[in-house]
């Protein structure tokens, strides 16, 4: 077994313990930071040619009472939100890739949400997520077809 995975579960059996000995209960609170440079996705997404993006990085806390105590379990980051496309770049990627309606239902984006024309059909494509997403486990991926793509993926 990996030596720092044994670290993380002795960490957080003692931790336990100290709660359960302190009468104390942890919550998790996840932190949410938002972002707008399309730059910092380059790694994930390859030869995308991006206008804009809007996006937050999550990532789980844990607190006892007002105290942070960091992160228990794992820690990596999710990432949610949108890329926003050139009519240029949209035409291109409806011509390369194969693309299917995708009816399930809206992933929650937090403040990115509101940037979003929720109206719009949304579209899928395997082929599109093995050749332009790396570096991430997909939550999600659709795009309206249109300028917009929809993500969220996590980066353990």
């Amino acid at each position: 077994m990996n030596k720092g995975i044994i670290k993380r579960i002795i960490a957080g059996v003692a931790v336990c313990a100290i709660f359960v000995m302190a009468g104390c209960k942890a919550h998790t609170v996840l932190k949410e930071e938002y972002y707008n440079d399309p730059q910092l996705l380059e790694k994930y997404f390859v030869d995308l040619d991006m206008d804009r993006a809007e996006f937050e990085r999550i990532y789980p806390s844990e607190y006892i009472r007002n105290t942070e105590i960091g992160p228990m379990g794992p820690a990596d980051p999710k990432y949610r939100g949108a890329v926003f496309l050139s009519e240029k770049e949209a035409g291109r990627l409806l011509n390369e890739y194969t693309w299917t309606k995708d009816d399930s239902p809206n992933p929650d984006l937090g403040v990115v949400n509101s940037s979003i024309n929720w109206s719009d059909e949304w579209y899928v494509s395997e082929e599109f997520n093995e050749e332009a997403f790396k570096l991430g486990v997909i939550e999600t991926i659709r795009f309206n077809g249109k300028d917009t793509i929809i993500f969220e993926f996590g980066t353990i």
